[in-house]
C-alpha cells in the first residue's frame, strides 16, 4: 500500500472513531425499539449506516483495495444513508400532521418541531457538500486523473453544490414563511 493510501486510511479510521458522539446515541436510539418514533429509527438508522460506511472504507484503505472500489463503496454508502435519512424526513413530517390532528382534536395548538431557517440552510447545504464530495471521489477513482478529469470533477461537484445551495435558500425561505 502507498504511503498516500496508508495516511487516507488512518484519517478515515480517526474520523470515523470520533465520530462516535452521534453513532452511539443512534445505536441507543435503535436499541430502545418501539419506544422511539419511526422516524427517529429511520434517521438513527441512517446515521449507524453513514458512520459504519466510513469504517468500511477506512478498512479497505488499510487492505489496500482498489481506488474504483473504495469510491463505489463510499457512493453506495452515502447513497443509502441519504435514502434512510429522506424516509426519515417523510415519516416526521406525517409524524408532525397526525400530532398536529392530535392537537387540534383537543382544542389546543401543536407544540414543538419548529426549525430555524439556518437549519434548514445548513442541513441542505452539508447534504450538497457530501454529495459533491462523493461524486467527485467517484469520478477521480478511475486511475490516474488527467487535469481534464480533475476539471470536470470539480465542475460537476460545482454544479452540485450549486443545486444544493439554491435548495438551502429555498427550504429556508420557506422556513422563515412558515
Amino acid at each position: 500500500m502507498s504511503t498516500v493510501g496508508d495516511v487516507l486510511a488512518l484519517g478515515a479510521a480517526a474520523v470515523t472513531a470520533s465520530g462516535a458522539v452521534w453513532y452511539l446515541p443512534a445505536l441507543c436510539v435503535l436499541r430502545s425499539g418501539a419506544d422511539r418514533p419511526v422516524s427517529a429509527r429511520l434517521a438513527a438508522g441512517g446515521c449507524v449506516l453513514g458512520w459504519g460506511t466510513g469504517a468500511v472504507l477506512a478498512a479497505l484503505l488499510f487492505l489496500g483495495a482498489a481506488r474504483s472500489l473504495v469510491g463505489w463503496a463510499a457512493g453506495a454508502g452515502a447513497a443509502a444513508c441519504a435514502l434512510l435519512h429522506l424516509v426519515a424526513a417523510v415519516a416526521r413530517r406525517r409524524e408532525r400532521q397526525e400530532a398536529g390532528v392530535w392537537w387540534a382534536a383537543l382544542g389546543a395548538r401543536a407544540v414543538g418541531g419548529v426549525r430555524s431557517p439556518e437549519r434548514a440552510f445548513l442541513g441542505s447545504l452539508l447534504t450538497g457538500l457530501l454529495v459533491a464530495a462523493v461524486v467527485a471521489g467517484m469520478l477521480l477513482s478511475q486511475g490516474e486523473p488527467s487535469v481534464g478529469q480533475v476539471v470536470a470533477a470539480g465542475v460537476v461537484a460545482g454544479a452540485v453544490v450549486l443545486g444544493f445551495l439554491s435548495l438551502a435558500m429555498a427550504r429556508a425561505h420557506h422556513v422563515r414563511r412558515t
